[in-house]
Order: structure tokens, then sequence, then C-alpha cells
């Protein structure tokens, strides 16, 4: 009975475990030799244009589609064949210049990611998260679907997606069936070549971002940062270690960014980075009969060519070290951490597979001196970061505040050891083991696979990344103490401890706290003290003035001139503030001294004491707006001048 198509392609590739019952009862799996791999049944390798005359043609048999697809595969091939982690990687790029990888691995699921070439690093510091906002903001809305519709159809495809944001790259995803591929492509061109970026969601998605950042660092964080006493330890390290690169300033963003960022900018952000020319499509999986070069020009074809290059970055200037940083923060506990490692090159260097073997190394060797050896940690990790031009080794542990001195030691010890070439040949060789038998499960789902190959590719998409499994078994005890002798170079090198205070530290901390409030406020009392009274002085001259031009008699006045509600009158009334107390330039603040009439003139519309606005009109005469809400003209000698316009 002929094999459906299906499983014929399924049984090609990677070999795949058949299961057989054991003595006891159980089923295990032993792997089954694969069948030769044939580019005439892999549709990862046929060009865009040949499978689209193969689409169209009508059916014919198995054997000649068989045949004319390896004709298109050996005259119309990729740019670029490769392998990657046993399967086979091709390259691709469409007309309008969108660099595609296909990593054709057969089996149920498919994920496709389009990242593009920007993050955090190629922002203005003042419009720090832009990046992160854009991402957020493409799911806002599309071309064809509303925000809750963007949801629904992914979730019709049973399918996991996102978009992450990180210093240098910004990635989306969707994974799903193989079967889904099509719509699948259909909704990752949706979301990032077709959004609206409507204004009418800007600000609804940038507070979601707020949210997500969970608030500005308060008052104690800002003084504890400027006296040396905490903060982020993480960029105190990058700042010196990646120099001018722009690798210290965090996607998430800050607060006071965010918060002035707009429509316009985050816009502006979008024409200058998302094009083309500046992103990757990687998909992971069966393309199926159509072929991945066929789907991506029906979904991706369509966007825009800008003759630009890629986003460029600013690359990390020299570091002088070694750098040491040494933070005394508060903590709920004593728990401190400690930090050490060195700078790197970046991920398409040729230290990248020597670097995770470095990384396992290292890791064993503390964690059996640091613990078991020791007790003095629970865990250690040592991690590399690459990003597009450098990197950074961390070894990070964390313990009893009362402990970090002596972890410092040991750790330094074990570094010595590594950069004099003091390294255990069967222990390297565990580490390999434990480093591929990690990376094996790790890379099981198809998702994991693809964030790997995107690790792995670097600024160079035209290159292939290196086989990991060959170039990790080449790596010898001399590659190790060669690369650790440059990581761990004094120039190259730096230290991080996070070592809270004791009790007694952070009573003298609280009592300076409470001192400078006492200081402070008694400094404020007394700045306003004194400007009070040189108001009341000004007060003063001013009814001296009037006193002498006849509009008021002698200390008629004196006892209006006190009150601070006097003094917060006319305060306003000089800084023209919109309200009760306001005037325009030339008129008078006035008190009311006298009501009583004056001939037939009856002022039964002012009050003795209150506050009015007038402007002189001569003749002794004021008009002034009065209790009644109309302005008429008034004696003079019925008011005291306040203050002046």
């Amino acid at each position: 009975m002929a094999v459906p198509r299906a499983q014929r392609i399924r049984a090609s590739g990677r070999s795949r475990p058949a299961p057989i019952a054991s003595a006891a009862g159980h089923t295990r799996h032993v792997m089954q030799p694969a069948s030769p791999y044939d580019p005439a049944r892999d549709p990862a390798l046929t060009n865009a244009v040949c499978l689209k005359g193969c689409a169209s043609a009508r059916p014919v048999g198995r054997l000649l589609r068989r045949v004319l697809l390896l004709v298109a595969a050996l005259l119309c091939g990729p740019a670029l064949a490769a392998s990657f982690e046993g399967y086979p990687l091709a390259q691709h790029r469409l007309s309008n210049g969108l660099s595609v990888w296909h990593l054709h691995r057969p089996g149920p699921s498919v994920a496709a990611f389009l990242m593009v070439n920007v993050g955090s690093r190629h922002e203005d510091p003042a419009q720090a998260g832009i990046a992160h906002v854009l991402e957020h903001f493409v799911f806002a809305e599309t071309a064809r679907w509303s925000e809750s519709e963007v949801q629904r159809e992914a979730h019709r495809l049973g399918a996991t997606k996102n978009g992450l944001t990180s210093q240098d790259r910004t990635t989306y995803y969707i994974a799903t069936s193989s079967e889904s591929l099509d719509p699948a492509m259909a909704w990752l061109a949706q979301v990032v070549v077709h959004p609206t970026l409507a204004k009418a969601h800007f600000d609804r998605t940038r507070e979601v971002v707020l949210r997500e950042l969970g608030g500005e660092p308060g008052l104690w964080f800002h003084a504890s940062r400027s006296v040396g006493l905490g903060g982020l330890i993480q960029k105190d390290v990058l700042a010196p270690v990646l120099p001018g690169s722009g690798l210290d300033q965090l996607p998430i963003g800050r607060e006071k960014s965010l918060k002035s960022l707009t429509h316009e900018q985050v816009l502006a952000f979008h024409q200058a980075h998302y094009h083309p020319g500046n992103a990757v499509l990687v998909v992971v999986g069966d393309a199926g009969d159509a072929g991945l070069p066929a789907l991506a020009e029906r979904h991706f074809g369509e966007w825009t060519r800008i003759d630009r290059p890629p986003t460029s970055a600013t690359p990390p200037g020299p570091m002088t070290g070694p750098v040491r940083v040494v933070q005394r923060g508060l903590h709920p506990s004593d728990l401190g951490t400690y930090w050490t490692g060195g700078r790197t090159e970046g991920v398409a260097s040729a230290d990248a597979v020597p670097l995770l073997v470095l990384s396992a190394y290292l890791r064993d060797q503390l964690h059996e001196r640091l613990r078991v050896q020791e007790s003095l940690v629970y865990s250690v990790a040592v991690t590399p970061r690459l990003f597009d031009d450098a990197g950074v080794l961390w070894v990070a542990t964390e313990s009893r505040r009362d402990l970090l001195d002596r972890i410092e030691e040991v750790t330094e010890a074990t570094i010595a050891d590594l950069v004099a070439g003091r390294i255990d040949g069967e222990a390297l060789e565990r580490a390999k083991v434990s480093l591929a038998g990690t990376r094996a499960l790790r890379l099981e789902t198809t998702a994991n696979l693809g964030f790997e190959l995107l690790s792995r590719l670097g600024p160079a998409t035209g290159e292939a990344p290196v086989d990991f499994g060959e170039r990790m078994k080449a790596v010898g005890p001399d590659d190790l103490q060669s690369l650790a002798a440059r990581v761990f170079a004094p120039a190259n090198c730096f230290t991080a401890i996070h070592k809270p205070m004791t009790d007694a530290d952070t009573l003298v901390v609280f009592g300076v706290l409470v001192l400078g409030v006492v200081i402070g406020r008694w400094w404020f009392a007394w700045r306003r003290s004194v400007s009070a009274s040189a108001e009341l002085l000004e007060l003063e001259a001013l009814e001296a003035e009037s006193l002498a031009a006849g509009q008021v008699q002698e200390g008629k006045s004196a006892q209006l001139v006190a009150g601070e509600e006097l003094l917060l009158a006319v305060r306003q009334f000089k800084a023209g503030q919109v309200g009760k107390i306001h005037g325009p330039p030339g008129s008078l603040l006035l008190r009311c001294t006298s009501n009583a009439p004056q001939g037939d003139l009856s002022l039964d519309d002012l009050r003795v004491g209150a506050l009015y606005i007038g402007m002189p009109e001569g003749d002794g005469l004021v008009r002034v707006v009065d209790d009644s809400g109309e302005d008429y003209l008034y004696p003079m000698a019925c008011f005291v001048v306040v203050a002046r316009a």
C-alpha cells in the first residue's frame, strides 16, 4: 500500500524513535535509521518563482512531480543551503529585500518569526522604551483586524504568539500546527507589516506598557543611588563594560520617558526601522507542498522596499578595567548578590560556541567548590549574554551578606585556575555532555529551536550559523584556557556586589534622614518668614505712598495689612493668577476702609475690609467692580492701596 505523502515527508530528516515493548511490559523507544534526505521532497530547497509555476500547473503523477521538484531544486536553488542542529537550513531573499530562512524540521508543529533589527540601544535616551511601546502598538489594530480579532484569529489556530524587545532586536512569533502555517504567516504579516498604528489606540497602548513597567522608582531609590547605596546594578555594570553602545539602556524604558512619548515619535520610529531590508523572517517546520518562498512572497512580498541600509548601532568603546561596583542598598533580608565576569565578542564571533562550553565547565567547578565543598551558596549561574557586536559573560550567585567575601575569594581562585591552564580534562568532557543534553531537551520544541536559530544568526544574515555539535566537540583545554585568559583579563573583567546594610547601618541612615527632614522643615519655615517680612515692608511702603498722596488718613489702615490671607491675596494678584484676585496691568489691589455715604453717593455695595480691583481714573476717583458685580467710580479716599499690578 502506498504511504501517504505527509508520512513520507515526516520520514525524512532526523531519526524518529520507534516504540518497543520491554520484558517488564513497559514501552521504550529506540532510534531507527532515517531514510536518506531527498531534496526533491523538500519544498524548503525550491525557488519561489519555480514553485509558483509548479503550483499553477495541473496535477501530475507523483513521479513526475518529484522529478519537477528535483529539477527546480537543482536549477533554481536558494541563495544558501546548510544545516542547523541536524536539520536542513536554506536561505532565500524576496524581491523586496526581506531575508528568509527555513529550517526544515518535519513534524506536527511549525513556528514563524519576524525579527526586526532594532531595540533599546537604538533609542534616543529621551525616548527610552519607544521600541517596546511600538512592539505593543502593532497588536492594537491591523488593516484587517481589530485588537480583539487579532487575538481571536491566533486562538482559532490554537497558536502561541508574542512580541519580544531586547537591546538590539524586536521579535514577533507565532507557533502552531504544520497544517496552519499559511494562516499563521498571514497573521504574522498582518501584525508586523500591516498595523494601522492609529492614534486612537496610542494612549491605551502606552498605559499598558506603563503597567508592565510597574511604576517609577521612588524618592528612596533615587536618594540611595545618589550616595552609592543601591540601584540598578546591571545597568551600572553594563555602562562601563560596554561604554557608549547604549546596551545599558533597558528595553522596558522609564516612566518619565514613556509618559512624554508622542504618537508622532512612534510613527517616525516605525518608519525609520520597520522595512524589509532591516528584518529577517525565520520559519521552523514543514512548509508543505507550497514551499516557503511562495508563502513568504505571498504574505510579505507586498511589504514596501525601502532603499535604506539596516539599522546601525554604535559599537562599544574600549573598556578600562577592572570594573568594580559595590552597592549597600536596603534589602528585606540579609541576602546579598555577587556578580563577576568579563566582556566578550558578539553573537557571530568564533567564540560563541566555546563560550557556552566555558560557561558549562566553570559552572560545574563553582558548584563543586561553592556548594558541595563549603555550602556557601544554593546555586550559581554562568551565562553568556551575546549581542550583535559584543557580549558579557556573567557569573552570578547570591547568599548571606557575611559570606560574600568568601564567595568572591573562591570564585577568583577558580577563575585563576582556568586562566593558568589547570583544567580537568574529564570534567571538561562531562560539561560538554551536560551542555549537549540540556540543549537537546530545550530544543525539542519547534519554537525553542527557532529562538536558538535567531540568536545565532547575528547581524550577518547572509551567513549560516556554525554547527553547534561539531564546534563543541572540537573545544579542548587549550581553547578554554585561551578564551578564559581573554575574557577574564584585568582590563576586561568586572565585579559587582550588592551587600545589604546591617541593622546598625540602617538605623544610622534613618537617623540621618530624620535629621535632614527636621533641618529642611526649619529652613523652609525660615525662608517663608523672610519672604513674608519683605512683603510686609513693601505693603507698608505702598501705604506710606498712599498716605503721602492724601488718599487715606494716617493710622486708618494699620490694622488691615496683617494676616496671611492678605499676603496670599497679594501673591495671587502679582502673579496674575486668574480667579477672584486678578487685574489688568496698571490696576491696583485695594482694601475698603470706609463705606460711609458721601453726599448723594451711596457706598452700600462696598464692605469695609474687603479687597477690590481698581483702575485709577484721575481726579481722585477709581473704577471698582463692587459687590453688585458692576463697575462704578468711587472716591480713592475710601480705599488703601495694598499692591500694584
